[in-house]
């Protein structure tokens, strides 16, 4: 959930350029943990637990090999998703309307900002601050000429560009709902 600003640019029959600055107090980051490590020898199944790690991603490979008599694989064991509360503040940003005088008009639009969490995201020894890049198409459908509603669909990327000992970024795809007035 968050906030827009624009304001008009330059604007013809065809397109308008808009200066866009978004805020976003209310930004969430679930991130997959792994807590515990399994292995398989005979019919039995062992389960290590550990503390809870955030990791990148999750798969079923191993991760390791336990010997006992011989050799097995060591497997990751994964729990809830732990959550990260943040906002960003995205002050660089254009959009372009195509069609202005139009019922439906297509836009695009792009924006650079930071976001700020209360923990380094995704995963510990990241950063706390980070820097985002987003880019999306959508229609914009006008309700009046002061009210519209527009769908995007948004690519973010987060990362801290090597400010941190890790740097693992995040990408996003987001769909957005934008209720839009204008003054």
């Amino acid at each position: 959930m968050g906030f827009e600003y624009t304001k008009k640019i330059f604007t013809s029959h065809y397109f308008r350029l808009d200066y866009s600055g978004q805020a976003s107090p209310f930004f969430k980051e679930d991130d997959p943990t792994m807590v515990g490590e399994k292995f398989t020898f005979g019919n039995n199944t062992t389960i290590i637990p550990v503390t809870p790690i955030r990791v990148i991603t999750q798969n079923n490979q191993p991760i390791g090999s336990v010997c006992v008599a011989t050799c097995v694989p060591l497997y990751p064991v994964y729990g809830n998703k732990e959550t990260t509360y943040a906002g960003d503040f995205q002050p660089f940003g254009v959009r372009i309307v195509v069609f202005p005088q139009k019922y439906i008009q297509p836009t695009v639009a792009t924006h650079l900002g930071i976001v700020f969490s209360s923990r380094d995201i995704p995963i510990d020894a990241s950063s706390s601050v980070n820097y985002e890049f987003s880019f999306g198409p959508g229609f914009q459908f006008m309700a009046s000429k002061t009210n519209s509603i527009r769908f995007e669909y948004i690519y973010r990327h987060i990362s801290n560009a090597n400010s941190s000992q890790n740097n693992p970024g995040i990408d996003q795809g987001v769909l957005s709902i934008a209720f839009n007035h204008y003054y």
